[in-house]
């Protein structure tokens, strides 16, 4: 055998070995470690990363306890308040910029300990806001159990689009560059309407992000979060699991200086707008995570707290809460309902700034995340295959009546027009792409009302009266499914590069459970012309001479008159019905694709392993399948948001 010419091998061998915490040969083009397992040797460059060495931090005490056991340190760790300013106590990263360096991993930093993370997590944030915020006249018992984080590698069912940005290491070794991407890609894509004067991550990015380490982190994480998009990659995912763990600190210890500092409701304001950003961002990866802890702290600090800008706080809260209601067992868990919605005296030439999250309309977002978390509820509990009780039975029946109150307010919500909007010269999403998502929130609302609870369709459509049960099933279906298509044709109305792309993951899947073939292979007599007057109808509508709209749901009917022909029984009976689904789930998943166009992240391709799986299980003949119980069969809870 030949002498093989040695070659300088790094201190720690590569990534995937340093995670695995086993010895790497480092031979090229892969290690033996990795070859054995089937892995993806990632190789062994050193890679960038934000240098703290040189930082001066405090960690403030986390309870009350601490600060009685350690009175000294109490006093020295802490600020005296009203002796320095606000740029004298706060970390600033400019000076810091300069210490970005380069350096070899080791066995101590690449393997997060995961006692740490536990650590930073684990009933800390309880411990600081609850003394902080305590409130003598609202008591409240917050005790939550953390949820562990399991990431699940993502199978990917469809193509992913070919990205042409440099990977977190390019982007995060330069400062200027990551501050640059963060606010020109990351901010436009995260929200629904974009503006150089009315983003608020973006003005987050451009002002704050020089001023507070906390904030500067926080933009290092989205950044390499965002960048994050392929599942094999171990070096980009350590990247962003630092990036993480650092973010995490800082918010723990900013949340902690709460009670110490003197700015405290600019103080407050900045924390609050660091946690939501890091909240929605922890599914990115498609984890099993959605940070109900952080959202609850969110809650307690806006709740308790003089906090200026409510209306971008509070509806962020119900848009993320919207998220939430999806997959939270309330039971088990507490989740903190958002604070109500206050309806402001917008005078008559007043004009309002659409929300970057919750577009024009928070209300049918809340409806929904009210809708969302009824309808979980109720099919955890129908899953439990219990014998009855009258408990049981009183539930369900207070779970109907809850319905039937929720699609009243479903169907007389007014939506705004698209006059009472300032134009913020976002010319890829006109007003109107903002409208037309409201009410497909709307929409979305009855679909899920209408599949969930029957009764509430029988009722209104009269098809008790027939005294067919199978019939009455059949064309309830067909009339939800003719509901989902048409709310789609109203979504498809919108640009393919509009930036309501962003907030139409959860409208999408909603939709995509009832594009059922189902609603074509039951062999049930169709409505014809000669027997639609005996038939009961499906509403004013439908009808040959159309009354005059006195029910909430008469003129939602009367409002949808465009799509009569959708809405006929025998339509989905044709031949026709069945290339009208096909080319429905065609156009879905079209739109899903241009919302990955935009959004790189992993959590995407879970969602629409989630549409398949749905349409998988009805085409095998199960033709009452309701993706909610397909999410739960999975175990999945990830934000759909």
């Amino acid at each position: 055998m030949s002498a093989t010419s040695k070659t300088a091998k790094s201190r720690s061998g590569c990534r995937t070995c340093k995670q695995r915490r086993v010895k790497c040969d480092e031979t090229k083009p892969s290690c033996r470690q990795c070859a054995l397992k089937s892995l993806e040797c990632p190789g062994y460059a050193t890679r960038w990363k934000w240098s703290t060495k040189h930082e001066q931090i405090q960690r403030a005490p986390v309870s009350k306890r601490a600060r009685v056991n350690k009175p000294s340190d109490s006093a020295e760790d802490t600020p005296e308040v009203g002796s320095s300013p606000r740029s004298h106590r706060q970390e600033s990263a400019g000076n810091h910029l300069k210490h970005v360096e380069s350096v070899s991993e080791n066995g101590d930093t690449a393997a997060l300990d995961d006692e740490a993370e536990q650590a930073l997590l684990n009933g800390d944030w309880d411990d600081v806001l609850l003394p902080t915020f305590q409130s003598s006249s609202t008591p409240r018992s917050l005790s939550m159990s953390e949820t562990t984080r399991t990431t699940t590698p993502a199978r990917h069912s469809f193509d992913v689009a070919p990205w042409v940005w440099q990977s977190p290491d390019t982007i995060l070794s330069n400062v200027q560059i990551q501050v640059d991407f963060f606010s020109e890609k990351v901010c436009k894509a995260l929200t629904a309407v974009d503006s150089m004067n009315n983003n608020p991550f973006r003005q987050v990015a451009l002002s704050r992000t020089k001023d507070s380490l906390l904030f500067f982190s926080l933009c290092r994480y989205l950044t390499a979060a965002f960048l994050n998009s392929s599942a094999s990659d171990a070096t980009s995912a350590l990247v962003v699991q630092n990036a993480q763990m650092e973010t995490l600190q800082r918010l723990h210890n900013a949340v902690a200086q709460l009670d110490y500092d003197v700015l405290t409701r600019m103080k407050a304001e900045d924390i609050l707008m660091a946690i939501i950003m890091f909240g929605l961002s922890t599914n990115w990866d498609g984890s099993n995570s959605p940070s109900i802890l952080h959202y609850n702290a969110a809650v307690r600090l806006y709740t308790h707290a003089c906090c200026g800008h409510e209306e971008l706080f509070l509806h962020s809260l119900v848009y993320w809460w919207m998220g939430l209601a999806f997959v939270t067992d309330t039971t088990k868990e507490c989740l903190l309902e958002p604070p109500p919605l206050e309806r402001g005296n917008h005078g008559e030439a007043a004009k309002r700034i659409p929300h970057p999250l919750a577009g024009v309309s928070p209300a049918a977002q809340r409806l929904l995340g009210r809708a969302g978390s009824l309808i979980y509820a109720q099919r955890l509990r129908c899953r439990e295959k219990s014998f009855p009780s009258m408990n049981q039975l009183q539930k369900e029946y207070e779970a109907v009546q809850r319905a039937r109150s929720l699609e009243e307010e479903t169907l007389s919500l007014q939506l705004p027009r698209a006059n009472k909007f300032v134009d913020v010269g976002d010319t890829a999403t006109p007003i109107q792409d903002l409208i037309n998502t409201a009410e497909v929130y709307r929409l979305a609302a009855l679909i899920l009302l209408y599949r969930a609870f029957p009764d509430l369709l029988n009722g209104r459509l009269r098809l008790d009266e027939d005294g067919n049960e199978a019939d009455a099933r059949e064309r309830r279906l067909r009339w939800v499914t003719a509901l989902a298509i048409h709310a789609l044709d109203i979504l498809r109305q919108n640009s393919p590069h509009s930036g309501t792309r962003s907030i139409e993951s959860i409208l999408l899947v909603i939709i995509a459970g009832e594009l059922q073939k189902r609603t074509c292979s039951s062999q049930i007599s169709c409505v014809t012309n000669e027997t639609k007057s005996e038939s009961p109808s499906l509403g004013p509508s439908m009808a040959a001479s159309t009354p005059l709209p006195t029910s909430p749901f008469d003129r939602f009917t009367a409002l949808h008159d465009c799509v009569r022909s959708v809405f006929h029984i025998g339509h989905l009976c044709e031949t026709s019905g069945l290339d009208r689904i096909y080319e429905a789930r065609r156009a879905l998943l079209k739109r899903l694709q241009s919302i990955r166009d935009i959004l790189p992240y992993r959590l995407l391709e879970r969602v629409q392993e989630l549409v398949l799986k749905t349409w998988d299980a009805g085409d095998n003949d199960n033709p009452e399948v309701f993706w909610i119980d397909v999410m739960i069969d999975n175990e999945l809870k990830f934000l759909l948001v």
